[in-house]
């Protein structure tokens, strides 16, 4: 079983993933899906690291942990590559 703290950082990077496919297929309607999907998890794992930097600062309060931002980040393939399948469906 996956621990609650790492599937919750698989859900956010999953909603970052489909966000940032979405957001670029609507705004950049030419750029290529591996570019979209590139920027899906990039995004995903420059949230996840971020977060994991902010949580280095305050250990009384939050748990440092790499393998969050990677699970954040994972989250952001499988949501970009889950956007990436439907926004063709979407945009005609």
């Amino acid at each position: 079983m996956i621990a609650k703290d790492k599937q919750l950082h698989l859900v956010a990077g999953a909603l970052i993933g489909i966000v940032a496919v979405a957001a670029c297929a609507f705004l950049f309607k030419s750029m290529a899906p591996e570019a979209r999907l590139a920027v899906a998890v990039a995004l995903a794992a420059a949230v996840g690291i971020g977060k994991e930097l902010l949580d280095k600062k305050r250990p009384t309060t939050n748990t440092y942990d790499l393998k969050d931002a990677a699970f954040t980040a994972g989250g952001g393939l499988i949501g970009g590559i889950f956007a990436s399948i439907a926004v063709p469906y979407v945009t005609g």
